[in-house]
Parts: structure tokens; sequence; C-alpha cells
């Protein structure tokens, strides 16, 4: 529950709890 969004250089990584 929860999403979480890292920033890897220009790419927007959007992760919700899975890899």
């Amino acid at each position: 529950i929860g999403v979480t969004i890292l920033q890897k250089g220009n790419s927007d990584i959007i992760s919700d709890g899975k890899s």
C-alpha cells in the first residue's frame, strides 16, 4: 500500500511494492 517514485537519471521508476 503506497506508491514510491524514485528518480533515476531522467527516468522515473514507479515502485508499488514489486520489483
